[in-house]
């Protein structure tokens, strides 16, 4: 009974998202202990404390490019838009197009980016994230970053990754960057 609770909110997930949940189902059909963990992190990857709005989708958004550029992208993308995050910056964040993204988004794109190269920057960085929102906002970030890489090495661990897809930003496909950037430039 429980099983098919859970399994009609992965259809009403699924349903509004457009998001294959072929994975969550998989883990259900063969351990509800396993499915239970597996909820939880929902809750951890929406931790939202010290940060702009757009900062932490532009984290989102990064470090789930990093593990997958496709669906897990997607659904960060369609979140934030639900956010109401404007459409510019998440091109600018897909693209890696940095002439585009406010000071703070390039700072949260490069920290990112640096924590998950374990690149020696991520330190100044994330200083810098400390001093302008505090250190809840670097809890987020850390969160953020966490929770990008978490639910695509899942999938791809299961066997239900898919290939590199294009993104849609206000319904207009968006060919996402796979190119990392050198983080040491100046913001």
């Amino acid at each position: 009974m429980l099983k098919a609770i859970l399994n009609k909110a992965l259809d009403r997930f699924e349903s509004r998202y457009y998001y294959d949940v072929s994975y969550s189902r998989y883990i259900l059909s063969h351990s509800l202990s396993a499915f239970r963990k597996l909820a939880r992190l929902t809750s951890f990857s929406q931790h939202h404390e010290g940060l702009p709005t757009e900062v932490l989708y532009a984290a989102k958004i990064t470090s789930a490019m990093q593990a997958d550029c496709g669906p897990c992208t997607q659904l960060m993308v369609t979140w934030a838009e639900e956010a109401r995050v404007c459409a510019t910056v998440i091109h600018a964040v897909l693209t890696r197009d940095h002439e585009f993204m406010s000071d703070d988004v390039r700072l949260a794109v490069k920290f990112v980016e640096a924590s998950l190269a374990r690149d020696l920057e991520a330190d100044a960085l994330r200083e810098r994230i400390r001093a302008k929102w505090g250190d809840n906002a670097v809890i987020t970030m850390a969160f953020a970053i966490t929770a990008g890489q978490i639910f695509p090495t899942l999938k791809y661990a299961l066997g239900f990754g898919h290939a590199c897809t294009l993104v849609k930003v206000a319904g207009k496909s968006v060919q996402v960057s796979r190119d990392v950037p050198k983080i040491l430039q100046e913001i």
